[in-house]
């Protein structure tokens, strides 16, 4: 799973990581980014890279009430193309969205973990969007964080992880065509456990109201 993460790389730095060519998004560093929240995604645009912003929890275009978002967070990649939710996305709307680490919870002491591959001060998680049109007929782009098998570090904390993008891949994921499925899902992988790093961080985030700097910095010895 993945409820809650940062980001606080510039806006400038994501585009030109991810060959963005088109789109502007005010974005402040937000080092305790939860659910329903807006957040910048990359995104293919007629057939170029735009920036946008998103909220996070995937409102289906054809959703009667979008607080179906809140159930939406996460969409597993063993079953992508076959819930309704996420079926559509998969073909059509596959996103990129920009992360430099996520939060877990020890289940039992509560106590949270900053979770970042070791030598990638930015990435990407695979996602997928979705616009939604509301009674006044206004568009909402609305995103999820796909995820898979936990590996060996974050297993202790939760059965499931997000899927980070390797560097190469990113374009993969946004430009292969609808048709090739299969290829599309062997992206959806889980992230090397050697390369990942992972240490305690302050019970403040267990808070979505603080966010600081602090917040990623490890615990003193």
């Amino acid at each position: 799973m993945c409820g809650r993460f940062a980001i606080h790389t510039s806006v400038q730095e994501i585009m030109r990581y991810a060959k963005v060519t088109g789109g502007r998004v005010p974005w402040q560093p937000n080092y305790n980014i939860a659910p329903s929240q807006t957040i910048p995604i990359v995104l293919l645009w007629e057939a170029s890279k735009q920036i946008t912003l998103a909220k996070w929890g995937l409102i289906p275009f054809w959703a009667k009430d979008r607080s179906i978002g809140n159930k939406l967070i996460n969409a597993r990649a063993e079953t992508i193309d076959q819930k309704p939710s996420f079926k559509s996305p998969f073909r059509h709307k596959r996103c990129l969205i920009p992360a430099n680490g996520f939060f877990e919870w020890d289940k039992h002491t509560k106590q949270p973990y900053y979770i970042k591959p070791k030598h990638e001060k930015l990435f990407f998680f695979a996602g997928l969007w979705d616009t939604w049109q509301g009674d006044d007929e206004s568009n909402l782009i609305s995103c999820t964080i796909i995820t898979t098998d936990a590996n060996k570090p974050i297993s202790p904390y939760h059965a499931r992880m997000p899927v980070i993008l390797a560097p190469d891949a990113l374009s993969e994921w946004t430009d292969t065509p609808e048709s090739n499925a299969t290829k599309l899902k062997k992206l959806l992988i889980s992230y090397p456990a050697e390369e990942i790093e992972l240490y305690p961080v302050s019970k403040m985030v267990n808070s979505v109201k603080n966010n600081s700097p602090e917040l990623i910095q490890p615990l003193s010895a």
